[in-house]
């Protein structure tokens, strides 16, 4: 193996890396919603971590808190929650904050109506990109080989 190689050479990128690279390219208008339900289904809960709304950097540091081997196990556990939070929903947001809007008259539910139709879309296109990481960078068999990589290289 020459000295710049990696035993991951072959690869664009790793998983986690390609993971945190989808999620730092979200757009603004949706990243911290997205980033949020992530950090609560993976399990930070404590409020006062929550907001400082570091969210990508909270994720990353349950990566590196793992140990080498086991990091492909956090990052799909990481891609199963996002997968979840990226599907579209069932609820129509824009008439819901309208409705609110008008029983209370708050014109945060107002602007969250108005910005919904634009949100979706861009909710949409992240979803169509990583059903497209899911077939590739993101699989099942790429986290298999990075897993079992990174268990023959630390292994004597």
């Amino acid at each position: 193996m020459a000295p710049d190689e990696t035993p991951f050479s072959f690869l664009d990128s790793l998983p986690d890396e390609t993971l945190f690279s989808f999620l730092d390219g979200l757009s603004d208008d949706i990243k911290e919603g997205i980033l949020f339900q992530v950090c609560w289904g993976m399990g930070i809960r404590d409020f006062l971590e929550l907001a400082r709304r570091d969210y990508i950097n909270q994720l990353r540091g349950m990566l590196e808190d793992e140990k080498p081997k086991d990091r492909p196990y956090k990052c799909a556990q990481i891609v199963g929650v996002l997968e979840l939070v990226l599907q579209p929903h069932e609820m129509d947001l824009e008439q819901f904050n309208l409705r609110i809007y008008e029983e209370t008259g708050f014109r945060a539910f107002r602007d969250v109506a108005l910005r919904q139709p634009l949100a979706q879309q861009q909710c949409e296109d992240a979803l169509e990109e990583f059903r497209k990481l899911r077939k590739d960078a993101l699989s099942p068999q790429a986290l298999h080989m990075w897993q079992t990589l990174l268990r023959e290289s630390s292994e004597p």
